[in-house]
């Protein structure tokens, strides 16, 4: 990805967030915010628990060359700034970076969906965090290794191999209904 591209990508995004207080400083929040995501990693244990070929539900749609693959990965000592939508995927076999934005689920602490969780609450329980991140990966690379802001979490390839957790198709119920 070039770094103009992810500079956009970033300011869009960041500029899109509610949270910046009035009358603060457009560069200085900014600033303060991309900061702290970057270093959401920083002094973090990365504990892959297995990467597989993914079946379930995904909105992702891979292109013909391509197929969805889960990491089923645990993240400890994170700081607050952490976004797990910034962990980006690279090709195990050639350092090739596919870039970041998986689809997210959270994870219980022994592997199982945790369909009941609030996701977005995640980050108001320090502790473990155990999610499953899935990716459009290509189908001719068997080994993964994952990535953030720059930093190599894991430097020996994760090979894509057996299977885990797979989420199911959300219902009408699950996405709230209008009365």
């Amino acid at each position: 990805m070039r770094w103009f591209t992810l500079i956009v990508i970033v300011t869009a995004t960041v500029a899109g967030c509610s949270d910046q207080p009035a009358g603060t400083d457009d560069a200085n929040w900014l600033e303060r915010v991309l900061r702290e995501q970057s270093q959401g990693l920083t002094d973090a244990t990365v504990v892959v628990h297995r990467a597989y070929e993914y079946h379930g539900y995904s909105w992702l749609e891979p292109v013909d060359a391509a197929r969805l693959i889960a990491v089923d990965v645990e993240f400890r000592n994170y700081n607050q700034g952490l976004d797990l939508h910034d962990v980006e995927v690279i090709n195990g076999e050639s350092d090739e970076n596919y870039g970041s934005e998986p689809q997210t689920a959270r994870l219980t602490l022994d592997g199982k969906p945790a369909f009941d969780s609030n996701a977005s609450s995640w980050r108001d329980k320090p502790g473990p965090l155990r999610v499953l991140l899935i990716y459009a990966y290509p189908k001719a690379s068997n080994s993964i290794k994952l990535g953030y802001w720059g930093q190599v979490l894991t430097p020996e390839p994760i090979p894509i191999v057996g299977d885990g957790p797979s989420l199911p198709k959300p219902t009408p119920s699950d996405q709230g209904s209008a009365a």
